[in-house]
């Protein structure tokens, strides 16, 4: 299955937490990557009065979304996209 680009802001992230103090707010994103076992995104969260981009990779598993802690793979131009994400995010959210 080949991967698709989204470029569109989204509001709904998989991001889940046991963890009672968690305060962050997810204030929007953009999905790089979507299909039906990869989701690569940029989401904006506040906490504490601050902003940030986190970068987020998660892989469909037993109908669930789980996140991917580490060796994400990231080729070519896609840092190019990134790069661009990130600044129209800065710019949206006044980072």
């Amino acid at each position: 299955m080949s991967q698709q680009l989204y470029d569109h802001t989204e509001t709904i992230f998989p991001i889940k937490t046991d963890n009672p103090n968690f305060s962050r707010t997810i204030l929007g994103g953009i999905s790089l990557i979507k299909n039906a076992r990869t989701w690569k995104a940029l989401v904006v969260m506040e906490e504490k009065e601050k902003k940030y981009i986190r970068f987020y990779s998660w892989q469909m598993r037993k109908d669930l979304w789980k996140l991917q802690l580490c060796n994400l793979k990231i080729r070519g131009s896609f840092w190019d996209d990134l790069s661009l994400h990130i600044e129209e995010l800065k710019e949206l959210y006044e980072l």
